[in-house]
């Protein structure tokens, strides 16, 4: 998608794909409140005036920069498993992959949703609604996949299934910020492995399909 505005009498033509690219991988590496207006049209290739021309400022670039990550984020697998589907080998893949990637980082950036959570919430009301809306997306989504695997038969948890679909939610987003220090694939992945197996995924479960 071109977007076009018009600077100094000229027209100014960009790529809307490319510049929320670039600034979803500026807010990844700098943060939301450490990046201004001049930092994104910069880092977006764009005139400032095409800047609040084709966006309606730094939030709204955020939002859009959320979204685009959102598509793209290890996790997103666990949205599309359907209601006749098994969960636990697409739950194993999922952390098999966000442990390959999170370590094949080499700027170590971490999960953006959890780098903003931890910035955004109770400091800016609209994005930190906004994010703790993600946040209570992914809790929704593991409270019906850990109901589904446990009526499935897929394992047993040790608690109730509510709670452990809240303990996985708060290890992903622990494990996502660990990754920002522990670096080596194995090491994350041996982090999830043991995890697994406290909440009652069997061993066998766990080995590469």
């Amino acid at each position: 998608m071109t977007a076009s505005s018009g600077a100094g009498g000229r027209p100014a033509s960009f790529s809307r794909d490319d510049a929320i690219d670039r600034a979803m991988q500026l807010f990844w590496r700098e943060g939301y409140l450490g990046v201004t207006a001049r930092d994104l049209a910069a880092a977006m290739n764009i005139q400032r005036s095409s800047f609040y021309n084709s966006f309606d400022g730094k939030a709204a670039v955020f939002t859009e920069a959320m979204q685009r990550y959102l598509g793209n984020a290890p996790d997103r697998r666990l949205d599309a498993i359907g209601a006749d589907e098994a969960v636990v080998p697409v739950l194993v893949a999922t952390l098999r992959e966000l442990c390959r990637v999170r370590a094949a980082d080499p700027e170590a950036r971490g999960c953006l949703v959890c780098n903003c959570v931890a910035e955004l919430v109770g400091v800016d009301a609209s994005l930190g609604d906004a994010l703790e809306a993600v946040v209570d997306h992914r809790l929704r989504v593991m409270q019906r996949l850990f109901a589904q695997a446990v009526a499935r038969g897929e394992f047993v948890p040790p608690v109730e299934t509510d709670a452990a679909a809240r303990a996985f939610v708060a290890f992903l987003m622990g494990l996502n910020l660990v990754s920002k220090v522990v670096r080596a694939e194995a090491e994350l992945w041996s982090i999830c492995r043991t995890f697994l197996l406290g909440i009652g995924i069997v061993e066998a479960d766990l080995e590469p399909g």
